[in-house]
C-alpha cells in the first residue's frame, strides 16, 4: 500500500514550490513511484504548482497501489496605491499616498520607491510613485500612483495708464494671475487688495498673488511719467517797420508727451505766430496727455522812419548836372540805404540836372520813407571861341575842304556848345598859300562868339606818272638811244606838269637784256613822282652750242670731253669755260656741269652749259638663309645688283652664274657682279649652322605620395636656335615646366625657332597613404571646457585645429561646430588625415550692434540689435513693444534704459542698452501767402542744421520769384529741415501769384493858375492812396483859386486787398500865371537864394543875390494853399541880402517857399519838422 504525507502547499499564487512525499509498505522487494502531472519518479515530488497529484507505487512483482494529494495556493496578492493629496503648490513636496494589499498571505509589508516603508508615503513632490507589497510568504505585488501639482502660479502686471503729466497721480496697473489653484487674492505694496491699482504716481510697484492653496508669487512694474513739459517761445523777428504787423515768434515744447498743440493769447494754434504787431504774447503748449505749460514773448518795433531831403546846390546850366542834394534819415532800424531817382545810392546825390529828384530811404528792415527836392538852373554866359592856324593839303584833283574841327582850339562854354561852323571852307589850286578864315561858336542857349585863323593851303600831291615798257635793238655800232616821250603814257597832274625825263637814255652791249629805267614827272608846284619801265635791249646774234665728245661709262671715271661752237656774227670768237679752259675743246673731265662763254669781236657775249653724268656706283645687296638644323644643307644666298648700268651678270665661287644659289652647307661663298659697261664688283658671305638641339626632364622630387600634386617637371633645353616652343604629352601646357603634378610618366617635345625637334621622357614614382581614423569621445560641450582628445588610429600622429593644444581641445575662444584634425605621417613622409567635430555651446554673452540707439521722433526699428538672438527684451513699455518686436521712438527728447536677457544650457547673461529719442524738428513757413510777380518773397525755415527746398537750394531762407523770368502762376513751396541727428521735419505752403498791373497818370501837366485840374487813375486796383491823402479814383489837384505859380508833384499808389501787388505813378503839375504882365519863374532864374537849415523846426535863413530886394515871402502847402505870408514886419534882416523867418508856428510837413523880389520870383522846397 502507498500513502502520502502532509503536503507542502504553493507559497505564492501561480508559484511552483509545492511538494508531497509518498510512502509505500508491503509488497515484494523495492518499491518504485510514479507521479502524475510531471511530479517525477521519486518518493518526493517537488516544484509542484497548485493541483491534485496521484502517485502509483509498484513493487518488484509489479503490484501497484495509488494515492492522491491536493496542493493548494493562496489567492493572488494585489497591491493598491491610493492618492491621499496632490502637491499644493507647483514645485512643492506635500503630496501624500497610501498603499494597501489583499490576497496572498497576511501579514503585509510595504516598500516605496522613495525609500519609505510605511503604508502611507508623505512629503511627496509631483511625480509617479511605485509601492511594493510583500505578504507573509514573501510574495510581492506592485502598484503606482501619480501625484500631481498645479501649474506654476504666475502673475503679470499690465500698465493700464502711465502718469499723464510729470508729478501727476493718474497711473494705473492691473495684475492678472494664472496657474496655481483658483481663487486668487492680490496684495499691493501700496496696501491695495484688488487686481487693479490706480491713482498711482511714478515709481516701482509690487503685487503679491495668493491662490486657494496659499501659494504666492510676486512681480514688480514701473509706472513711468513723462519729463516736465516746458513751453518755449522764440523770437523769429520783431516788427520790421513802425506800425507794421510782420512780427513773428515760434513756439516749441519739450518733455511731456509728444504731440504738442499750441494756443496763443491773440488767437491761433500754429507753432509759429506771424502777422504780429508790437506787444507781448503768451503761448500755451498742451501735450498729447493734456498737460500744459505757458511762456511769454515780447515783439518790439522801431521808431518811425523819416527821410528829409534838401538842396545843397543848384545846377549851373540847363544841359549840365552839377546840382547837389542830400537826405537825412532818422528813426527806423539802422543802417540806411539810399536810392535817388538819379541813380545815386548815398545820402548825397551829386551831378543832378534840373527838375524834381526823389529819394527813397530804406532801413535794414526794408522800411522806406520818400522825400524830394527841385533843382533850379541858369545860363547867360556866351561861349569862348578859340582857334588855331592850320595847314591843309590839296587832294589828287586839286581840292580841299575844312570844317570847324580843323581850326577849333578848344572852344568852350560853361554849359555846352550847340554848334560851330567856319567860313570859307573850300579851297583849290588857286588858293595855294595863306588864307584867312573865321570860326563861329554857338552854345545851347544861342549865345555866339567868333575868332579868325590862317589856313595854309599846300599842294603835296605828286603827279600821276604813266610809262610803257619798250624794246630796243642795238645798232651795228652796239648802241641805241631812247627819249622820255617814247615811254610816256598819259602822265597827269591836277595843277599842271612841269617836265618829264628818264634815268637812262643811251644803251650798249653791256645793257643787253631787260633794264629797269626810272621815269620821272614834276608838277608846277615841284611835286615829283616816278615809276619804272622795262627797256629790253636785244643784240643781233645769240648762238653757241656744246657737243659731248666723250661721256663717262663707270662710276668715278675721268675720260669726258666737250667742244663749244659759236655762230651768228662775223669775225672771230673767244671761249671761256667754267673749269678754266680757254679753247673750244676741253677733255679729261669728271662728272660736273660745265659753262662756256663765247665773246664776239664787238664784245657781245653768249653763254651755254652742259652736264656730264656718270652711272651710280655698282654694288650688290646679299640676302642669305643659314642652315636651319645642325647637320642639314638647306642654306641659300641671293644677290641683288644695283647702280652701274643695268644688264648685270653674276659669277659665284661655286661656278654658278645666276643671282641665287641653294642647298648650301656651312661655309664662305663669293660672287662677282658685272654691268653692261664692263664695270665689276665682288662680295663675300658666310653660311652658318646651329649647335645640336637637346632636351632633358628634371623633377623637384622623384617620388610622391598618392594624391600629392606638388610635383614640378622642368624641360631643360639647349642648342638649336632660340626661342624654343614646348609641348607636353597629355597636357595643354606650352611652357618649359609643369607644376602641381601627381606621380606618373611625363614626355616633352621641344621645337626651336627653325622647326628642329628634340624629345625626352621621365617618371615620378607613387607612395601609398596610411589609413587613418578619428572618433572623438564626446559630441558637444560648453565653452571653457577642456576636452581630452582620443579615439584615433594609428597611434603616433598629431592633433591640430583651432583651440587644439597637444592632446587637448581648449574651448575658451571657440563656439559652434569645431573641427579637430588628426594627422599621421608614415616612414615615406606620406600623411593620412581624419576629421571629427565637437559642438561648443558658447556661454551666454549679450552684446548690442547698436548702443546707444538714437532715433528720430515717431520712427521705429525692430528688436533685433542684440545677440545672441532668441533672448528677451524688457524695459519702458512706452518705447519697447515686445509684443510686436519693435523699438518705438517718442516724438520728444527722451532717454530710457532697456535690458536684454539670454539663457542657454550653459548659463544666463543680460545687458543694458540706452534708447534716445530726438524730437522731430519743427518748421512752419506760415500760412499760404499772396505774392506780386514784380516782388520777391523771403521764406525763413528757422534755425536748423540743414535745409532742402523744393528747388534743391540748401539755404535757411528761400527767395521766391528771384529769377530772370517772373512767376505767372501759383506755386507750392516745400522745405525739409534736418537737425544734427539727421531727424527731419517739413512744411508746405501755397504762394498765390498775382500779375503786376500798371497804370499811367499821363504826361506832366502845365495849367493856368485860374484853371482847375482833375487827376484820374485807372480802376485797376482795389485801393488807391494819393499823396494828398485821398483814396478815390479822381482828385481835384487844383481848384483854380490859388494864385501862386510853381511846380506841384502828385503821386498815387494802388494796392489790392490781399496786399500782393501795388503800383505807383507820379505826375508834375506846373501852374503858371497866364497873365503876361506877371513876372514869372522864368524871369527870375538868374537869381538864386541860399536857404538853411532845411529841414527846420524854428527858423529859416534866406540869403539872396547881391542887390536883390525882397518884396514878399510866403509858405505854400503842397496842395497850393498859402500857409503863411512873411513881410518886412515879420522877418529879421540878417544882412544886406538876407532875412531870418520864424516858422515855429507851422505844422510839420513839406512846403513851397515863394520869394517875390524886384527881379522876379523864386521858389524852394522846405521841410518843417524834426
Amino acid at each position: 500500500s502507498v500513502s502520502i504525507g502532509t503536503p507542502t502547499n504553493v507559497s505564492c499564487n501561480g508559484g511552483n514550490d509545492g511538494a508531497a512525499t509518498a510512502s509505500g509498505s508491503g509488497g515484494t522487494g523495492t518499491i518504485t513511484y510514479a507521479w502524475s502531472g510531471g511530479g517525477g519518479s521519486s518518493a518526493a515530488a517537488t516544484a509542484l504548482t497548485a493541483g491534485t497529484y496521484t502517485v502509483t507505487a509498484t513493487d518488484a512483482n509489479g503490484c501497484t497501489d495509488t494515492a492522491s494529494v491536493t496542493i493548494t495556493e493562496p489567492t493572488v496578492l494585489v497591491a493598491t496605491a491610493t492618492l491621499d493629496s496632490d502637491v499644493s503648490c507647483n514645485g512643492g513636496n506635500d503630496g501624500e499616498a497610501t498603499a494597501s494589499a489583499s490576497g496572498g498571505t497576511a501579514t503585509y509589508s510595504y516598500a516605496w520607491n522613495t525609500g519609505a516603508t510605511t503604508a502611507t508615503a508623505t512629503g511627496l513632490t509631483a511625480g509617479t510613485y511605485t509601492v511594493t507589497a510583500t505578504d507573509a510568504n514573501g510574495c510581492t505585488a506592485t502598484d503606482t500612483v501619480v501625484v500631481d501639482e498645479p501649474a506654476a502660479l504666475s502673475v503679470a502686471i499690465n500698465v493700464d495708464d502711465s502718469v499723464s503729466c510729470n508729478g501727476g497721480n493718474d497711473g494705473s496697473l492691473t495684475a492678472s494671475a494664472s496657474g496655481g489653484t483658483a481663487n486668487y487674492t492680490f496684495l499691493w505694496n501700496t496696501g491695495g487688495t484688488s487686481a487693479t491699482n490706480s491713482g498711482l504716481t511714478a515709481g516701482l510697484y509690487t503685487v503679491t498673488v495668493t491662490d486657494a492653496n496659499g501659494c504666492t508669487v510676486s512681480d514688480t512694474m514701473n509706472v513711468y511719467e513723462p519729463s516736465v513739459l516746458v513751453a518755449s517761445a522764440t523770437l523769429n523777428n520783431n516788427v520790421s517797420c513802425n506800425g507794421g504787423n510782420d512780427g513773428s515768434a515760434a513756439a516749441s515744447a519739450a518733455g511731456g508727451t509728444a504731440g504738442y498743440t499750441f494756443a496763443w493769447s491773440m488767437g491761433g494754434s500754429s507753432s509759429v505766430a506771424t502777422g504780429l504787431t508790437a506787444g507781448c504774447y503768451t503761448v500755451t503748449a498742451t501735450d498729447a496727455n493734456g498737460c500744459t505749460n505757458s511762456e511769454v514773448i515780447c515783439i518790439t518795433e522801431p521808431t518811425v522812419l523819416v527821410a528829409t531831403a534838401s538842396i545843397d546846390s543848384n545846377t549851373l546850366c540847363s544841359s549840365t548836372s552839377t546840382g547837389v542834394a542830400s537826405v537825412v534819415a532818422s528813426g527806423g532800424a539802422l543802417s540806411y540805404t539810399y536810392s535817388w531817382s538819379s541813380g545815386s545810392t548815398s545820402d548825397t546825390a551829386n551831378s543832378l540836372s534840373s527838375g524834381w529828384h526823389y529819394v527813397t530811404v530804406t532801413d535794414t528792415n526794408n522800411c522806406t520813407a520818400i522825400d524830394s527836392v527841385e533843382i533850379d538852373v541858369q545860363d547867360t554866359i556866351a561861349p569862348t571861341a578859340l582857334t588855331q592856324n592850320a595847314t591843309v593839303y590839296l587832294d589828287s584833283i586839286g581840292n580841299v575842304s575844312i570844317d570847324s574841327s580843323t581850326i577849333d582850339s578848344g572852344s568852350f562854354d560853361n554849359c555846352a556848345i550847340d554848334s560851330m561852323y567856319v567860313t570859307p571852307s573850300d579851297f583849290d589850286c588857286s588858293d595855294v598859300g595863306n588864307n584867312t578864315v573865321t570860326l563861329y561858336v554857338i552854345d545851347v542857349n544861342g549865345n555866339i562868339d567868333s575868332a579868325t585863323s590862317t589856313v595854309h593851303v599846300v599842294d603835296t600831291t605828286a603827279p600821276f606818272v604813266g610809262g610803257i615798257d619798250t624794246t630796243l635793238y642795238l645798232s651795228n655800232a652796239g648802241t641805241v638811244s631812247l627819249s622820255a616821250t617814247q615811254v610816256d603814257s598819259a602822265s597827269y597832274d591836277a595843277c599842271g606838269l612841269d617836265s618829264l625825263w628818264l634815268s637812262q637814255e643811251v644803251f650798249s652791249c653791256n645793257d643787253l637784256g631787260d633794264n629797269l629805267v626810272s621815269f620821272y614827272a614834276v608838277d608846277v608846284n615841284g611835286n615829283l613822282d616816278t615809276t619804272q619801265v622795262t627797256i629790253s635791249v636785244i643784240d643781233t646774234w645769240n648762238i653757241v652750242s656744246i657737243n659731248i665728245d666723250s661721256n663717262l661709262l663707270c662710276f668715278g671715271a675721268v675720260n669726258g670731253q666737250l667742244t663749244a661752237t659759236a655762230s651768228g656774227m662775223t669775225g672771230s670768237y673767244s671761249y671761256a669755260w667754267s673749269n678754266g679752259g680757254s679753247t673750244s675743246t676741253i677733255s679729261g673731265l669728271v662728272e660736273n656741269t660745265y659753262i662756256v662763254t663765247a665773246t664776239s669781236a664787238f664784245g657781245c657775249e653768249v653763254i651755254d652749259s652742259v652736264t656730264l653724268t656718270e652711272p651710280d656706283s655698282l654694288y650688290g645687296a646679299m640676302s642669305i638663309s643659314n642652315i636651319s638644323c645642325n647637320g642639314a644643307n638647306d642654306g641659300s644666298a641671293i644677290i641683288t645688283a644695283n647702280g652701274g648700268s643695268p644688264g648685270y651678270s653674276y659669277l659665284w665661287n661655286t661656278g654658278a652664274v645666276v643671282d641665287s644659289i641653294g642647298g648650301l652647307a656651312g661655309g664662305t661663298y663669293s660672287v662677282t657682279i658685272s654691268d653692261t659697261n664692263g664695270c665689276a664688283v665682288s662680295m663675300d658671305t658666310v653660311i652658318t649652322e646651329p649647335t645640336a638641339l637637346v632636351v632633358n626632364i628634371s623633377f623637384n622630387d622623384t617620388s610622391l605620395c598618392a594624391g600629392d600634386s606638388s610635383g614640378i617637371a622642368i624641360a631643360n633645353a639647349s642648342g638649336g636656335t632660340t626661342p624654343y616652343s614646348y609641348s607636353w604629352t597629355g597636357y595643354a601646357a606650352t611652357n618649359d615646366s609643369l607644376i602641381n603634378i601627381l606621380a606618373g610618366t611625363y614626355t616633352t617635345v621641344i621645337t626651336d625657332a627653325n622647326g628642329c625637334v628634340a624629345t625626352d621622357t621621365q617618371t615620378i614614382t607613387e607612395d601609398t597613404l596610411p589609413n587613418v581614423t578619428l572618433t572623438l569621445p564626446i559630441d558637444s560641450v560648453c565653452q571653457f571646457t577642456v576636452v581630452q582628445l582620443s579615439g584615433q588610429t594609428p597611434i603616433g600622429g598629431a592633433f591640430s585645429g583651432q583651440g587644439v593644444v597637444l592632446d587637448s581641445l581648449i574651448t575658451d575662444s571657440l563656439s559652434n561646430w569645431n573641427s579637430v584634425t588628426y594627422t599621421f605621417t608614415d616612414s615615406n613622409g606620406c600623411a593620412g588625415i581624419a576629421l571629427d567635430s565637437v559642438y561648443i555651446t558658447p556661454l551666454p554673452q549679450v552684446s548690442f550692434s547698436l548702443n546707444p540707439i538714437e532715433l528720430c521722433g515717431g520712427s521705429e526699428i525692430l528688436l533685433d540689435f542684440a545677440s545672441p538672438t532668441g533672448g528677451v527684451y524688457s524695459g519702458d513699455p512706452m518705447m519697447i513693444d515686445t509684443a510686436n518686436g519693435k523699438l518705438i521712438a517718442l516724438d520728444s527728447n527722451y532717454t530710457t534704459t532697456g535690458w536684454y536677457t539670454y539663457m542657454n544650457e550653459c548659463g544666463i547673461d543680460s545687458g543694458e542698452f540706452t534708447m534716445i529719442s530726438h524730437k522731430t524738428p519743427e518748421v512752419d513757413l506760415g500760412g499760404d501767402q499772396a505774392l506780386c510777380n514784380s516782388n520777391t518773397l523771403d521764406l525763413d525755415a528757422g534755425d536748423h542744421d540743414s535745409y532742402l527746398w523744393n528747388d534743391a537750394s540748401t539755404n535757411q531762407i528761400l527767395t521766391v520769384n528771384d529769377g530772370e523770368t517772373p512767376l505767372n502762376e501759383d506755386v507750392y513751396v516745400w522745405v525739409q529741415v534736418s537737425d544734427t541727428f539727421g531727424c527731419t521735419g517739413s512744411d508746405t505752403i501755397l504762394v498765390e501769384v498775382e500779375v503786376q498791373t500798371t497804370f499811367y497818370l499821363g504826361d506832366n501837366i502845365t495849367a493856368c493858375l485860374k484853371d482847375p485840374v482833375t487827376l484820374t487813375v485807372d480802376n485797376v486796383y482795389d485801393n488807391f492812396n494819393w499823396s494828398t491823402g485821398d483814396s478815390t479814383l479822381s482828385i481835384l489837384a487844383h481848384d483854380g483859386s490859388v494864385i501862386i505859380p510853381g511846380q506841384y508833384p502828385f503821386w498815387v499808389t494802388g494796392t489790392n486787398d490781399n496786399g500782393a501787388c501795388s503800383y505807383s505813378d507820379t505826375i508834375m503839375l506846373t501852374l503858371v500865371d497866364c497873365d503876361t504882365s506877371f513876372v514869372g519863374i522864368e524871369e527870375a532864374v538868374s537869381y538864386s537864394f541860399e536857404i538853411f537849415p532845411n529841414p527846420t523846426r524854428e527858423v529859416l535863413n534866406v540869403n539872396g543875390s547881391i542887390g536883390v530886394d525882397f518884396n514878399r515871402i510866403m509858405m505854400i502847402s503842397m496842395r497850393g494853399e498859402i500857409a503863411k505870408v512873411f513881410d518886412a514886419s515879420t522877418w529879421n534882416v540878417t544882412g544886406a541880402d538876407g532875412v531870418r523867418l520864424d516858422v515855429s508856428d507851422l505844422a510839420d510837413g513839406v512846403y513851397m517857399l515863394r520869394i517875390e523880389h524886384a527881379k522876379g520870383i523864386n521858389t524852394a522846397r522846405v521841410i518843417v519838422g524834426k
